[in-house]
């Protein structure tokens, strides 16, 4: 998938995307989450874009988190970020 730069699709991508993600193999839809979470298309997630994920999320599910949206996405990249560039 391309994903536009006005940060809309049409219908046909909408379907295809859905189809992807409801019958997709697993790596073909961690690539498509990959690409969505990369919102500048660098080939990374940085801190920014993952707070952004992360925040997004807990907005949708709502409730009470014991940590914050930065504290959280600071373990992530704690245990992920090995090499202590910033990416993932």
């Amino acid at each position: 998938f391309i994903f536009p730069q006005d940060g809309y699709i049409d219908f046909m991508e909408y379907v295809a995307a859905l189809s992807l993600v409801l019958r997709g193999k697993m790596e073909q839809k961690l690539r498509w989450y990959f690409k969505l979470y990369d919102v500048d298309g660098n080939g990374c997630i940085d801190r920014h874009e993952l707070l952004n994920i992360i925040k997004a999320i807990r907005a949708i599910n709502g409730g009470d988190h014991e940590t914050s949206a930065e504290e959280f996405t600071n373990r992530v990249f704690n245990k992920i970020d090995v090499n202590g560039d910033g990416k993932i």
